[in-house]
């Protein structure tokens, strides 16, 4: 360890010493040869170098222009050993140990301050702001691309994503230039994208409305660059490296006299490009549902133009399964709130009731969006039949956890729907005639469910269950008791149907069946009444 604190000192006490930098490199090596405490101290010496070499302004463009040839050279040198630094940074975010991962982070980001810093010094007017993205825009790259460490399975877990998160969720800039970066390789490179730790770290990013006001360059520059716009008149000046093609979101920022990472139009921007982008990418199903269940609270609120998700939204309803059921909630905020016309909805929606529905993982919340889908008083009385029929009988072949849901959302429906309380009293069809309803067809107008009788209602009257038989017996009487409220039913598990059951108060007398016991003198089998100790 001191050996690489005196190859530091010397690297930034004479030129003579800068030789000692490429040792520091090869010491940042993932080759099984170094140990990761060398590693960590040749990866925060090369980070001082280049760090302390950018406050000398060896970096900077008016410095260099006033140089001899040989200082050229040497400049020329430090900056193709500063791309090599980053591209070994970068390689640790590979690494088995997660100290190295978030530390290596670090040091990009410190090398991305003063290289913006060393921009900012360097260019003509002090009033633009500029931020470094070429550094950063390849830690980006390196932290949500597909690892290729010897094809075995990717080490980059919670420590590194949670430690990323909280920096974006610190620094303003960083989350507008990591949206942007992310949403370019998107674009330019889907297959090279990791989906699953590109969308744990989107999911957990904040919203435009909850920016802190702070950026990662230091607030002196920030400061000077704020105070000084507000003096002008006029559109302020955006720059950034030569990767990063930012353009004309930030005149808000001008007009309103903040600087560009605190515009929330270009937040908003940079947002729902990123999301367009990535949404077109291949991705596992497991990566897939997750992006379904946050769609309606975490992406559409946030777009731009949240109707650009029509396509992605309307493929998943179509998908059929589980993914059919993640999607509706997406899908009915857009025809909710943004009037997305989609004609074959109900009939859709009527589909997905088959016999997987009542054992799903997302059961409570589909039936949640079905009570809201089917509330409206002006659905027509075939389409609500059909969908009660339907439900009666994918309820004879159901856990009793899921009767029990079914059984109080018919009974709010046909409250909420008189005209199809005709089906209770229907009479029952003979075995010749059969039911008329067509369980097969898919079309809710084509069902015949209205002339169709509830004798599945009936049949549930007699369940083994006594919670649920004493729940389908709302159906004998008339319907004049209040609306059930679906919430009290969607949570019931078989396990607390059973402890339910077991709490209750057994009455005293129980009635006990005869027992056989063999008499001692003619040894043949007498019956008894007395009650066995249970």
């Amino acid at each position: 360890m001191k050996e690489i604190a005196t190859i530091a000192k010397e690297a930034l006490a004479s030129k003579t010493g800068l030789p000692g930098i490429v040792t520091l490199l090869d010491l940042m090596l993932i080759d099984g040869k170094n140990k990761n405490s060398t590693i960590h101290a040749a990866s925060a010496a090369s980070t001082h170098v280049f760090c302390k070499l950018f406050e000398r302004k060896e970096f900077s463009k008016k410095t260099v222009n006033a140089m001899t040839d040989s200082e050229k050279k040497v400049a020329s040198w430090l900056r193709e050993h500063l791309d090599i630094c980053t591209s070994r940074l970068t390689d640790l975010l590979a690494s088995n140990e997660p100290s190295l991962q978030t530390f290596a982070v670090d040091c990009l980001l410190k090398i991305v301050r003063e290289e913006t810093i060393n921009l900012m010094s360097s260019q003509k007017s002090d009033t633009e702001w500029v931020f470094e993205n070429t550094i950063f825009s390849k830690l980006v790259n390196a932290l949500c691309s597909k690892s290729k460490v010897n094809d075995k399975k990717d080490s980059r877990g919670v420590a590194i994503t949670s430690h990323v998160v909280e920096l974006l969720s610190t620094w303003d800039d960083l989350k507008l230039y990591f949206m942007r970066n992310l949403g370019k390789l998107a674009k330019s490179q889907p297959d090279s994208v990791d989906v699953s730790i590109a969308f744990e770290i989107l999911s957990q990013l904040h919203s435009e409305k909850e920016l802190t006001g702070n950026n990662w360059v230091t607030e002196t520059t920030a400061s000077k660059i704020s105070s000084k716009k507000r003096k002008r008149s006029g559109k302020s000046h955006v720059k950034a490296s030569s990767e990063d093609d930012s353009s004309n979101e930030e005149d808000e920022a001008a007009t309103e006299n903040i600087l560009p990472p605190q515009s929330k139009t270009a937040h908003r921007k940079a947002f729902t490009d990123c999301w367009l982008a990535y949404l077109k990418i291949e991705m596992s199903m497991e990566v897939y549902k997750k992006i379904l269940l946050v769609m309606h609270k975490t992406i559409i609120p946030r777009m731009t133009q949240p109707t650009l998700l029509i396509d992605f939204l309307t493929e998943s309803y179509n998908a059929g399964g589980a993914v059919s059921l993640l999607a509706l909630n997406g899908l009915f905020t857009l025809i909710n709130q943004h009037n997305l016309d989609y004609p074959d909805f109900y009939q859709k929606l009527y589909t997905l009731l088959d016999e997987n529905l009542l054992n799903v993982k997302y059961r409570s919340r589909f039936f949640r969006l079905l009570d809201l889908f089917l509330s409206s008083a002006y659905l027509p009385a075939y389409l609500v039949a059909a969908f009660v029929k339907r439900l009666s009988r994918l309820s004879l072949v159901a856990s009793p956890s899921a009767v029990v849901i079914v059984i109080p959302f018919i009974y709010n429906l046909m409250k909420r729907h008189p005209a199809i309380i005709t089906m209770i009293h229907q009479t029952e069809p003979s075995e010749s005639e059969g039911d008329l309803f067509d369980m097969s067809e898919n079309d809710p107008a084509k069902c015949h469910a209205l002339e169709s009788s509830l004798w599945e209602l009936h049949s549930l009257h007699m369940h083994y269950l006594p919670s649920v038989s004493s729940l389908a017996g709302i159906f004998q009487e008339p319907l004049t008791k209040p609306f059930y409220d679906i919430e009290d039913f969607l949570d019931l598990a078989y396990s607390s149907l059973f402890d339910l059951e077991a709490k209750k108060e057994l009455p005293e007398d129980v009635p006990m069946a005869p027992v056989m016991k063999k008499s001692e003198n003619s040894g043949s089998m007498d019956f008894f009444v007395d009650v066995v100790a249970m």
